[in-house]
């Protein structure tokens, strides 16, 4: 039995067709023509085949999903609020969406990936009726660049002090959440006693990240030490993306410039300090090869 080809194009009109809640879709598979079902009249019947299911349930099941995967906390907390709402769920759904354009199209590439997942198991069904190898993901070339973020990673400079300084504040903070507000307060005073001075820009590594409107939204810090001028060390002390910002690969990218600089520079040791919310850093820099080196553990009855 002959089959038509899975490309981008045939992929998103089926896609469209599964979305129409008004009008139920079959495909001719030899041709991959594709019919209303009033229209099967004239067809040979060995011929059809109906497009794979999609509706309202499918479509609350992925919301549901997205939210739970998703790692910007503001926007999380605001979506699973709409989720628990009931009526006019979509709607709102969307119109929270349109207020953070990044997210909005986190979730277009994911709901997209979840129905192409669908659209390439039902595509097997048919190949394996007719007697066809299997249809590989990696197979089908799609053209749909939803994730296409346009976010600069820029060498800091004098005007971003204020910046740097603000957000270095929230940032340490944040991580040492676990620690009453005045004990942390005290305890960044002391680690960031000395380290803010007209020149850091030029003896410290430090990056910006800009959207495309070129707001600034994150940054990373790393200073350099030596000893005995043979041993060079290089120390993060910050990495810090702006909530509204979050989960969307700006401190991976951020990380990586920094990543960068280490790896082309006569460096000896990466050094780290981590509290209990950045175990994923560790994670991340043993998957691009670096091992601990040493560790310093904090303990508390």
């Amino acid at each position: 039995m002959e089959v038509f080809v899975l490309d981008s194009p045939k992929l998103n009109e089926i896609i469209y067709n599964m979305e129409n809640q008004k009008k139920k879709s079959v495909i001719l598979i030899s041709t991959g023509e594709v019919l209303l079902s009033e229209e099967l009249e004239t067809v040979n019947g060995d011929n059809v085949y109906p497009l794979p299911e999609w509706g309202p349930v499918d479509g609350f099941r992925i919301m549901n999903e997205f939210v739970s995967s998703l790692k910007n906390p503001i926007v999380k907390e605001e979506l699973k609020h709409v989720l628990n709402l009931g009526h006019g769920v979509f709607r709102k759904f969307k119109n929270v969406l349109k207020s953070s354009p990044e997210i909005e199209k986190l979730w277009y590439s994911y709901k997209r990936d979840e129905i192409k997942a669908k659209v390439l198991n039902w595509y097997n069904q048919i190949r394996e009726y007719a007697g066809l190898e299997l249809f590989e993901n990696e197979d089908l070339e799609d053209d749909e660049d939803l994730l296409d973020f346009d976010f600069t990673v820029t060498s800091g400079n004098e005007s971003d002090f204020d910046f740097i300084r603000e957000l270095d504040s929230e940032g340490f903070i944040e991580l040492y959440s676990n620690y009453p507000k005045d004990v942390a307060r005290e305890i960044y005073n002391k680690k960031r006693e000395g380290l803010f001075y007209d020149s850091m820009f030029d003896s410290d590594l430090i990056y910006t990240a800009q959207n495309a409107s070129g707001e600034k939204v994150g940054f990373i810090w790393a200073a350099n030490f030596s000893v005995l001028d043979s041993f060079y060390g290089m120390e993060l002390l910050q990495l810090y993306v702006i909530p509204e910002y979050r989960g969307l690969g700006i401190g991976k990218l951020l990380l990586n410039k920094i990543l960068q600089d280490f790896r082309e520079g006569e460096y000896n040791e990466f050094q780290v300090s981590c509290q209990g919310r950045t175990s994923w850093l560790i994670k991340y820099l043993e998957l691009e090869g670096y091992k601990i080196a040493f560790q310093e553990l904090s303990f508390r009855l």
